[in-house]
């Protein structure tokens, strides 16, 4: 039914709306079967979600439109004044209208190659946060989903296919791991309600549904660990990631769940939500490491100057692979001061990445072969992750 209902969205984007491969189709809703129905209808149409939180400030959500030069936004009809999308823009899940044009739709899977989709074109633009300006339109293409699914987290949970709980939000790109690592991989994808999570909401999720992965942001980690108790029985791996996660909060989780295994998560949007991880068990944890890089994933660690630096020093993080994003929507300039030529590419080795993406984060190499987050080397601000 999921697979019929995004077919027919699908075939009406490209035979109402001139959806093509690139085109960006804004999706603003809660979290819903639609929301996914959305996500699913807009990639197969051949276009590329743009998400927007319908919780971002109006004028967030007005220069995010504009920026984006939406044509069409999948969402609700009760969302629309505080949203201030229009109503030439707007497509309306609850319209009775819409939904007449959809049910007369085709429910079979429209063919890639017919669309001339290829894995170079764009799945999701994700805006940045903003905080070092404006928002910044993140490009992600196919290949860099697929690299992060198939070549970093399907490998990570074994044979048996993840049972996650979708609760960020699709603007954030948590989501990406979230709800491509449980569908594309075989397994489930188990939407929270929309809204605020609660503890006693979260442990009946957990129970009901026997999720066995989750992610968290390192906040909200850090208060679930403290305020919940008996809540991971029956999880096998817990994610964080976005800030600094505490390393007596690690040892908290890991003491009282044994069988757990702890990941912490490091990477920015630029290069497809995770670039390193850093996996701690009872008794074999690292504290304060984001760990060593994910398969595909080039990493240096570098002066000003764009030289390697040795073990111990500090320096700018550097990452390349091909998660890497294609750039910044309508920022060329930004774009070629963030993304650079790799001074260090091989081209005698094809995995080897030809741009990288310049972090701003400070790190270092641990003698361990992980690495250490130390801080900005800007004055960027990190407010909650």
């Amino acid at each position: 039914q999921l697979n019929e209902r995004s077919n027919q969205l699908a075939h009406y984007l490209v035979a109402e709306r001139g959806v093509e491969p690139d085109t960006l189709v804004g999706l603003c809703v809660e979290r819903s079967v639609e929301m996914v129905i959305g996500l699913l209808g807009i990639i197969k149409a051949g276009g590329a979600y743009v998400p927007i939180d319908p919780d971002y400030p109006s004028s967030r959500i007005a220069y995010m439109l504009q920026d984006a030069s939406l044509g069409a936004v999948l969402t609700h009809s009760s969302l629309l004044e505080r949203t201030g999308i229009s109503q030439a823009q707007a497509l309306l899940f609850d319209d009775v209208l819409f939904r007449d044009q959809l049910a007369g739709q085709s429910i079979s899977n429209l063919p890639a190659q017919g669309l001339g989709l290829t894995s170079s074109h764009l799945a999701y633009v994700i805006y940045t946060s903003g905080s070092t300006g404006t928002p910044k339109g993140v490009m992600v293409e196919h290949i860099s989903v697929n690299a992060l699914i198939f070549g970093d987290i399907k490998p990570l949970v074994g044979k048996s296919p993840p049972i996650i709980l979708q609760h960020s939000p699709i603007s954030f790109d948590a989501s990406t791991f979230e709800v491509w690592g449980s569908m594309l991989t075989g397994g489930v994808c188990v939407l929270a309600p929309s809204g605020a999570l609660d503890f006693a909401t979260l442990k009946k999720l957990i129970e009901s549904h026997q999720i066995n992965t989750i992610w968290f942001t390192a906040a909200l980690f850090h208060d679930v660990v403290d305020h919940a108790d008996d809540i991971f029985n029956g999880v096998n791996y817990v994610l964080s990631g976005g800030d600094v996660v505490n390393p007596e909060k690690i040892k908290k989780l890991l003491d009282d769940y044994h069988h757990l295994t702890f990941i912490n998560g490091y990477g920015p949007t630029e290069n497809t939500t995770f670039t390193t991880m850093c996996l701690s068990t009872r008794g074999n944890s690292l504290p304060n490491s984001i760990g060593a890089p994910l398969a595909n994933n080039f990493v240096y660690v570098v002066d000003g100057s764009n030289e390697l630096l040795p073990i111990g020093s500090a320096g700018e993080l550097c990452i390349g692979g091909p998660g890497l994003a294609r750039g910044y929507l309508n920022q060329h300039e930004l774009t070629t001061e963030k993304f650079i030529e790799n001074p260090f590419y091989d081209s005698s080795d094809p995995s080897s990445s030809q741009r990288l993406y310049k972090t701003g984060d400070l790190v270092r190499w641990r003698e361990d072969g992980n690495l250490e987050y130390l801080g900005r080397i800007d004055h960027q601000v990190k407010i909650r992750g």
